[in-house]
């Protein structure tokens, strides 16, 4: 089954986001902060007269924090359950077809146990 995937990078890393899932690719130039919300929440943006809750990828994945302080960051739009959020990433690369069925991976995660993510071949 071929899908197409949108390709962005995060942390110096290609991540490959299923395409038909992504509603946009914007870029964001304000953040509203957000009191008391959880470490990976970078803020509020508005987005065609929605609000987005702005997701920090790296803060949420513990790979670091993304430098908002430049103003305008890339991030791809999702819908989940009704609500709209921005995935910061570094950079949005392509859309292209998957080669193959994504298939199971077992990462290594910081804390010394395993963690299950899925590989899919791409086309460059």
């Amino acid at each position: 089954m071929s899908q197409l995937l949108l390709v962005v990078t995060i942390a110096d890393e290609r991540v490959a986001l299923p395409a038909a899932a992504v509603e946009a690719v914007v870029e964001l130039d304000t953040l509203i902060p957000v009191p008391r919300a959880a470490p990976h929440v970078a803020g509020l943006s508005a987005l065609r007269s929605r609000v987005l809750t702005v997701i920090d990828c790296m803060r949420s994945l513990e790979l670091g924090v993304t430098d908002c302080s430049d103003g305008i960051r890339e991030a791809a739009v999702v819908e989940l359950d009704g609500h709209h959020y921005a995935l910061i990433v570094d950079l949005v690369e392509d859309v292209v077809e998957a080669l193959s069925d994504a298939a199971p991976v077992r990462a290594a995660s910081d804390k010394a146990s395993t963690t299950s993510s899925t590989r899919s071949t791409i086309s460059a």
